[in-house]
């Protein structure tokens, strides 16, 4: 395999290990939101 070729395919998986930890922290900011309302029902219930 040529070098260039190799060189697209790192840059190629650079960009997919970049976008992945982005789906990963809006997927972790989602849920975070997501779960608020529940933790404060569940703070008052406690109460």
């Amino acid at each position: 395999m040529q070098v260039s070729a190799l060189q697209s395919m790192l840059i190629r998986k650079e960009k997919i290990d970049s976008n992945l930890t982005r789906l990963e922290q809006s997927l972790m900011d989602i849920t975070a939101a997501g779960m608020q309302p529940v933790l404060e029902d569940a703070s008052e219930v406690i109460e």
